[in-house]
């Protein structure tokens, strides 16, 4: 990792969201910050929560209040035409070092400035 770099913002294949999860909070510096854009199905899953949220939970869950248009290369009009998406999608965020409960908050949503202010960042 680059000398003084203090944060990771990725959006990692899903199916190795765990394993980016881990490794990123390896890497970064004591209260550097993990964001990733990930499915809002990431919360679930035992083997998940035993390796991942039992012992670093993230500290803010930013969940996006309407849908999010991710197109496979790029296909954004086929994706409109087909209806849109049916997939929800959150901001997950870990400060290393961070023990606490998680906050949710939502985005794209007049309220998401409250994110902002939280003493987190």
């Amino acid at each position: 990792m680059p000398e003084g770099c203090t944060a990771i913002v990725t959006n990692p294949p899903y199916k190795y969201a765990t394993e980016y999860v881990l490794h990123a909070l390896r890497l970064l510096p004591t209260d550097g910050l993990l964001c990733l854009f990930l499915k809002t199905t990431f919360a679930e899953g035992k083997e998940r929560y035993q390796r991942i949220f039992g012992v670093t939970p993230p500290a803010l869950v930013l969940q996006c209040s309407e849908r999010v248009l991710c197109a496979k290369n790029a296909d954004f009009d086929g994706m409109i035409a087909g209806g849109g998406s049916a997939v929800s999608y959150a901001w997950w965020v870990w400060r290393k070092g961070w023990s606490g409960q998680t906050t949710l908050d939502w985005i794209n949503h007049p309220t998401a400035q409250q994110a902002v202010q939280l003493e987190l960042f």
